[in-house]
């Protein structure tokens, strides 16, 4: 089954806030498989972009399991570039 990504609303201003700052944002497309992976000083993140209501679904929860993953779940731009700095 193929599957249809779609972006959340919130997204584009999440990332132009990162770019803002210094950051390079490679949006990333799959099922269950995070929304960003982030560059920020030397270090990588891997980011999900929720809406304000939005809730990780199962095979994302199983991402972070089976991958050992840390990933950060974000909701705003500043939610976004607090990850960047204090990490």
């Amino acid at each position: 089954m193929k599957y249809k990504y779609k972006r959340d609303g919130n997204e584009a201003e999440i990332v132009k806030a990162m770019e803002a700052i210094g950051a390079t944002v490679n949006k990333i497309n799959g099922r269950d498989i995070p929304d960003l992976l982030v560059s920020y000083r030397g270090k990588w993140f891997v980011m999900e972009v929720k809406t304000k209501t939005g809730k990780l679904r199962e095979g994302q929860e199983r991402f972070q399991q089976v991958n050992c993953a840390t990933v950060y779940v974000i909701r705003t731009a500043d939610e976004a570039i607090e990850v960047l700095t204090n990490n």
